[in-house]
């Protein structure tokens, strides 16, 4: 169970997510894709790093799902006519030192340790997404985006389950 400091982390960092989302649905369609493009390098990454069969299991499938969102949106955003995103977005770049300092820490820390971090990571990629559907002006591009939140919530539940039976 998380202590009331983590879950004040936790709201705080969901608020400043929120107001780091453009108001143009090709924006955020692109944000959404350079987070995704990111995840992937990361659970890749992290999949050769660990020795636990499971573990590697999991974060292979991170990946692969990751890989499938960003190519999904990726095609939502060329049927739109918005340009696919070169460089990071503000809150991709926060996500990355989110997964570096998880990437850092897992030689000192125990899986369970590791693995609570990166829940944390993807309670608020989660939650990400939600409020993304939500700012989507396009209902027909809000209705694409939610099956990808849906499939990140599929995830999310993954990684909690994984650590609390950790």
């Amino acid at each position: 169970m998380k202590d009331k400091a983590t879950l004040k982390q936790i709201a705080l960092e969901k608020i400043a997510l929120e107001n780091k989302i453009p108001k143009h649905d090709g924006a955020i369609i692109q944000q959404l894709i350079s987070l995704c493009r990111n995840g992937v390098a990361f659970y890749q990454d992290m999949a050769t790093r660990v020795e636990d069969y499971n573990l590697r299991s999991l974060f292979r499938l991170m990946a692969n799902t990751r890989k499938a969102i960003a190519s999904d949106l990726s095609d939502m955003t060329k049927n739109s006519g918005q340009a696919v995103p070169k460089s990071q977005s503000p809150i991709a770049e926060l996500f990355e030192s989110r997964y570096f300092e998880v990437r850092h820490m897992l030689p000192e820390s125990s899986p369970g340790e590791t693995i609570e971090q990166l829940e944390s990571i993807e309670e608020s990629t989660l939650h990400l997404f939600k409020t993304s559907v939500k700012k989507i002006q396009d209902r027909e591009l809000a209705k694409d985006l939610s099956v990808q939140a849906a499939t990140v919530q599929i995830t999310h539940d993954r990684m909690r389950s994984v650590r609390e039976h950790r």
